[in-house]
């Protein structure tokens, strides 16, 4: 996946390269999390939300939601 496939407005999942660093308990909420593109920052990064907040992401670590 690249940024090019992405648009402002696509619903993803993202794949937490730090999902370890939480608790166990923690792991599914994060892991379940579907989060909105708000801003495309360049053709590899993009800033997503959700109703907990913002995270830039690498586009590498996303999932598309169906």
């Amino acid at each position: 996946m690249n940024a090019f496939y992405i648009r402002i407005g696509t619903k993803v999942k993202w794949n937490d390269p730090a999902i370890e660093d939480f608790e166990e308990e923690e792991r599914e909420l994060q892991k379940s999390r579907v989060y909105e593109v708000v801003d495309i920052i360049n053709e590899d990064a993009v800033l997503l939300e959700d109703e907990f907040g913002e995270v830039e992401a690498y586009v590498h670590e996303l999932s598309f939601v169906e």
